[in-house]
């Protein structure tokens, strides 16, 4: 249902910096402050704005909603925003307290400076020697055999290095430190790496990674739905007060604050239809706002050339790229709950397959990455 229960780690990074005995809690020591400011503002600017919805809805002396005896058009545009409002808050509730996604604590990922990389990961010479050539500035798989062949690759975002098995990723922010999966990287406001990491929202106080990604897609796109409901809802009160403006009747506290909360919301939703249409773009075509900017965007040419080889491996289609964020359930896209990130864990690198004790790469579990609330 609907109930989302608190875990005591979100409870303390909302409101205090009480000590607290688990390792969730030892890593929220490390957060750099609290998230309550930006979540106050952003509930105080909702409360004003559902006042004056509310108070010249219902409560005003006009009493437009229920004027009439019979109800019309305007009382289920009134039911409607409360839902599309209620779904908002929901969504934006759950990136507050669902953690990102981090890269597991077991023994496969924490790194060691005496670490045989080649047998940790089950790499085979033919890999080793694909790894070393993604190195190479002048490479480029234009072939669809070498293609499929870095779509089976366990890692090619790489650091350069002599030697292809001393090429992965390692994170040495993070105490242990681990091995980076590709597209992982490292959020210094949460002081931990987040899977397949898009940005750290300020608002939300919280970072957008693999697990909590629909979550704000949908908190954007039920944003931007509410604010055209909540301007299409007060349209006759917004004329009626542009009209006083003219004719010399305008009234500071009765048409003002009409007036200011449309002009706001409009604002708001014109930004917000812009960002919703570029999250979506990124998402379909595989990419997060990280790889977006600081990748493909890139003025180095061989940084781009390695976005389009990790993009190889990444990309499963316009389908297989919104489903990997929204999961396969058609039932849930638009509801704010957990999907099954279409049949990915995050990682991109599946080790129990690797390693032998799952001879299906296909069917995929969850035992290998951090996605619990």
């Amino acid at each position: 249902m609907w109930y989302v229960p608190i875990p005591p780690w979100a409870i303390h990074h909302l409101f205090s910096k009480i000590p607290m005995t688990t390792d969730l809690a030892d890593q929220s020591k490390k957060a750099q402050s609290p998230i309550v400011i930006p979540v106050a503002v952003f509930c105080l600017f909702n409360a004003a704005q559902y006042a004056i919805y509310v108070d010249l809805q219902i409560l005003g002396p006009d009493r437009h909603l229920f004027h009439h005896s019979q109800l019309g058009p305007d009382f289920y545009q009134f039911v409607a925003f409360h839902i599309v409002y209620f779904l908002m808050l929901t969504s934006y509730a759950r990136i507050i307290l669902t953690r990102p996604g981090s890269i597991p604590d077991s023994h496969v990922w924490i790194y060691n400076e005496r670490d045989n990389a080649q047998a940790k990961f089950s790499l085979s010479a033919n890999e080793l020697e694909l790894m070393q050539k993604i190195m190479e500035p002048d490479f480029f798989p234009y072939t669809e055999p070498l293609r499929q062949r870095i779509r089976r690759l366990p890692f090619v975002e790489l650091k350069n290095s002599a030697t292809s098995s001393n090429s992965i990723r390692v994170c040495r922010k993070c105490d242990p430190a681990r091995y980076k999966p590709d597209r992982a990287h490292h959020c210094t406001k949460s002081n931990s790496c987040v899977l397949a990491m898009d940005h750290y929202c300020t608002f939300a106080g919280s970072t957008i990674g693999f697990v909590n990604r629909k979550f704000f897609i949908l908190f954007i796109m039920y944003s931007f739905a509410s604010g055209c409901l909540f301007v299409s809802s007060l349209s006759w009160r917004l004329s009626s007060a542009v009209e006083h403006l003219f004719d010399g009747q305008f009234s500071i506290g009765r048409d003002f604050p009409i007036i200011l909360s449309c002009a706001s919301v409009i604002c708001i939703c014109a930004c917000l239809a812009l960002f919703f249409s570029f999250h979506i773009y990124i998402m379909v075509n595989a990419m997060t706002t990280i790889e977006f900017r600081e990748k493909r965007g890139s003025s180095d040419p061989d940084v781009r050339r390695k976005s389009l080889i990790s993009r190889i491996k990444f990309n499963r289609g316009y389908l297989g790229n919104f489903t990997e964020v929204f999961g396969t359930a058609w039932y849930f896209w638009l509801l704010p709950i957990q999907s099954d990130f279409g049949g990915s864990d995050g990682l991109y690198c599946d080790i129990m397959y690797r390693q032998g004790t799952r001879t299906d790469s296909s069917k995929i579990d969850y035992p290998t990455a951090n996605l619990s609330l």
